[in-house]
């Protein structure tokens, strides 16, 4: 076990109560030709917080749905100020993914720009453009939230065939926030300008957004269609002089030229397997790790040129053991299953006590010199060992749950979401690793006299899930081919041509 540091922090909304006092009138949020001052971010969000309280049941999850603008950042703040659990929707997700997300939620209110026709909730509507005309705005006083109370809901892909709800806690963004208000140098006499890339559903829009708040960072929010043009983005990225930008790793591993000219002070990334790099793409470049369920990250390292790339060493408030199958502590260079404890981890999953006891578990550590430890330990699925340096390496997946271009991906989602299609018998899908990159393929058995094909699949799996786990091909096949022991034999199925 390692840990950098062990304190407490101050609440996230004491961190962004002590920078409007000291910074009124700073750039808060800049998307476009819209800006929002510190002054404004706080009132705009009083005042939303003050109808959330008159409109919603305390401690009731709302749901958020917004295109990439300054929206966004108000409403999850507005909430967190009201005391009610935010999630976020994706319009990139099929109406009935974010229908299915709203109702495991729980969700009674939807905070929108405008009324949204496939929605059945009650909704409040944002815009700022309103607000920054907007005379009388509602004051409110937020309270200090208890620790473990819960801030928002990550909905991520799940083994029963629906989306599984990470809870995480006031307690884990503080420590997020004050984590990276050090090491992603975020203060100073001069503005910080950092960026927002990810998607509100993913957690890593949690790590940009917040951090930059608390420190009184300027939050430039990056426009969709620059979003998926590597090029663009770091052009856009250098026009704007971002100082802190997260960039996928897979533009990281693709295009570090491109990176390297932006002269960020600092770079971040996760979620996929970096590679080394041969030259410094930034003042400060760190490889994160961590999971929605650990409050986004848990360890990191700096990279530095021409040396092996690791998931570093645990954060601040964080513990990070290496475990054997009998849960037993493994000396260092063991290969074992990596635990996380302290304060990044989650409250459990919502409303699912099975997955939440599976995963979240309470444990007597014996740790060195009969030293006993109680720990609430969260089970990543992720295989490492630790090096000579105390320094973590991650070496794969010891579940089934597959790493696709950043996105966690549970097979038996996709499988649940075929075999709910009334033609078909039986489904499987599979990840193939071609001369490109990984693909998701997905085979299929189909009813006897049924007049279903592969585009009608198709069409039905784009209705029920987000496009990062949709298939690159299905094929149908008689029957799923099995081993000796009764097993999927998946030597056995045969990999299309892909386009």
């Amino acid at each position: 076990s390692e840990t950098r540091l062990s304190q407490p922090n101050d609440a996230f909304l004491v961190q962004f109560t002590k920078t409007v006092a000291a910074y009124p009138e700073r750039t808060a949020l800049s998307f476009a030709e819209q800006t929002v001052s510190y002054r404004e971010l706080d009132l705009f969000s009083d005042h939303l917080a003050a109808q959330l309280v008159a409109t919603n049941d305390e401690g009731s999850p709302v749901a958020l749905y917004f295109d990439k603008g300054i929206e966004a950042p108000i409403a999850m703040l507005a909430a967190l100020k009201a005391g009610m659990p935010f999630v976020s929707l994706s319009a990139n997700h099929p109406v009935a993914r974010r229908q299915e997300i709203m109702a495991k939620a729980q969700a009674k209110l939807l905070l929108s720009r405008t009324p949204l026709s496939w929605n059945a909730l009650p909704t409040l509507t944002l815009d700022v453009q309103t607000l920054q005309q907007t005379t009388q705005l509602r004051p409110f006083s937020a309270n200090n939230h208890a620790t473990d109370k819960l801030a928002y809901l990550i909905f991520t892909s799940g083994t029963t065939g629906e989306p599984k709800g990470a809870m995480l806690s006031y307690q884990g963004l503080a420590n997020l926030c004050t984590e990276k208000r050090n090491t992603h140098k975020l203060e100073g006499n001069t503005q910080v300008v950092t960026s927002q890339y990810a998607e509100y559903v993913f957690d890593a829009c949690i790590c940009e957004i917040f951090p930059a708040l608390a420190a009184g960072a300027k939050l430039e929010i990056i426009p969709e269609p620059i979003r998926k043009d590597p090029q663009q983005l770091c052009r856009y990225l250098k026009a704007k002089q971002v100082n802190v930008a997260f960039i996928p790793t897979v533009f990281i591993n693709q295009f570090p030229k491109w990176i390297a000219d932006i002269n960020l002070t600092v770079l971040y990334a996760g979620g996929s397997r970096l590679d080394p790099v041969s030259h410094k793409l930034a003042e400060h470049h760190f490889n994160e790790y961590g999971l929605s369920e650990t409050s986004v990250t848990a360890t990191l390292s700096e990279v530095h040129p021409n040396t092996p790339i690791t998931i570093g060493k645990p954060i601040r408030n964080t513990r990070c053991y290496v475990l054997d199958p009998f849960m037993r502590i493994l000396p260092d260079g063991a290969l074992g299953e990596l635990y996380i404890a302290g304060d990044c981890v989650g409250l459990g999953y919502w409303q699912s006590p099975k997955q939440t006891a599976k995963h979240y578990i309470d444990y007597h550590l014996r740790c060195d010199n009969n030293h006993f430890s109680d720990e609430k330990l969260y089970r990543s699925g992720d295989l490492v060992r630790k090096n000579q340096q105390g320094e973590f390496e991650f070496v794969a997946r010891a579940d089934k749950q597959w790493d696709l271009h950043g996105h966690r991906v549970e097979p038996g989602e996709i499988e649940y979401k075929l075999k709910a299609h009334p033609d078909v018998d039986h489904a499987v899908a599979h990840l193939h690793l071609s001369e490109t990159g990984k693909v998701l393929l997905g085979y299929v058995v189909l009813n006897t006299n049924t007049e279903c094909d592969v585009n009608d699949l198709r069409q039905w799996l784009n209705q029920q899930l987000p496009s990062y786990m949709q298939l690159a091909a299905i094929s149908q096949i008689d029957t799923l081919p099995m081993t000796v022991n009764g097993k999927l034999d998946t030597t056995q199925l045969i990999i299309p041509t892909l386009q």
